[in-house]
């Protein structure tokens, strides 16, 4: 053979060679990219756990009251305006009543004249006819059913008041009611006194609370879901608050106070028991096992097995999947506090 072809092979093989290596070392490189995971870690730490459940419903006010004339007429004054604030029995329409007055006047007489020459009966007839009388024109003469504010005036002097419709509306804007409507699955776990975080789309950034005050005990179709109806009571008062916004309400079913927790994420399961992954100052990571508790989906509580300042693996999963492998992750310590 020359040694023109010799050292073409051997040209051909170092080419063949180095590539090999190029290759090879490329894999590697992506696989120790791969197995070298820079895992967080985070202190463990104590705080409070809520479970919640989620309901939407309207803002309404602590009373509302519509009133109309039990018998219809013609209005001779109107005593209030939208907007005015009433106090319960003042004064809002009066009807015409000459008719009334003229009524009670004959039953006054007739009532008298009785209880001179009549006979028992005869008194107790006349006695519930002047009652009567003075039912109805006392009827002639609309008063406030609640103190509050004149939100809607439907009637002025001169007009004719129909029986059975609206003609005043008040509202009593001292305080705030959230009208709910609850999930059926989750109504087993509302209750009285509950604390509840309330958000109002309409009023934005701003959180208020209250406290459930009656769940009731029939069921509603509301669009083909069964709800249970329930009402809740904000803590104090707003100017912005309007009747009708609706409300976006969170209630505490359940709390722990002052738990020791971790982020969900650090707890792993080997189908038997749960584990979190202490980490050491040396960047060394060890499974403990954990009896976790109550969680509301981002913390879990630790019943046993953690104590509060321990450092541990803020992704237990990682630890999981590498676990007979290798126990050397590349650790990135959190700042103090685990934060």
């Amino acid at each position: 053979m020359s040694k023109k072809k010799v050292g073409i092979i051997l040209i051909i093989i170092l080419l063949f060679a180095g590539g090999f290596f190029v290759v090879r070392n490329r894999f590697e490189n992506r696989m120790e990219g791969v197995n070298h995971v820079e895992a967080e870690t985070i202190l463990v730490s104590r705080g409070d756990i809520n479970r919640t459940i989620t309901a939407s419903g309207t803002l309404a006010p602590l009373r509302d009251r519509s009133q109309s004339f039990s018998q219809g007429g013609t209005v001779e004054e109107v005593f209030v305006e939208i907007g005015d604030s009433v106090s319960a029995g003042d004064e809002l329409i009066k009807l015409k009543s000459s008719q009334q007055e003229l009524n009670l006047i004959q039953a006054r007489t007739a009532y008298q004249s009785a209880r001179i020459n009549g006979t028992e009966t005869e008194i107790n007839e006349r006695r519930t006819q002047l009652e009567i009388a003075e039912e109805e024109l006392e009827d002639r003469t609309m008063k406030a059913g609640i103190s509050g504010e004149v939100v809607q005036l439907e009637l002025e002097a001169g007009d004719e008041a129909r029986s059975g419709e609206t003609a005043v509306r008040i509202l009593d804007e001292t305080g705030y009611l959230v009208d709910l409507n609850i999930d059926e699955g989750d109504s087993r776990l509302v209750a009285v006194d509950q604390i509840a975080e309330i958000e109002i789309p309409a009023i934005p950034d701003r959180i208020y609370e209250g406290v459930v005050t009656q769940v009731k005990r029939v069921t509603e179709v509301v669009n083909n879901v069964v709800v249970v109806p329930a009402e809740v009571r904000i803590n104090g008062n707003s100017s912005d608050f309007r009747p009708g916004y609706s409300v976006d309400v969170e209630i505490i079913v359940e709390s722990v106070a002052d738990a020791i927790r971790v982020p969900v994420t650090a707890i792993y399961s080997d189908g038997e028991e749960s584990f979190a992954v202490l980490v050491d100052d040396e960047g060394r990571a060890e499974p403990v096992p954990v009896e976790a508790g109550l969680s509301d989906g981002l913390q879990v509580e630790i019943i046993s097995g953690l104590e509060k300042d321990d450092r541990i693996l803020v992704n237990a999963f990682q630890y999981s999947q590498r676990a007979g492998r290798d126990d050397s992750l590349g650790v990135q310590f959190g700042p103090p506090g685990g934060r």
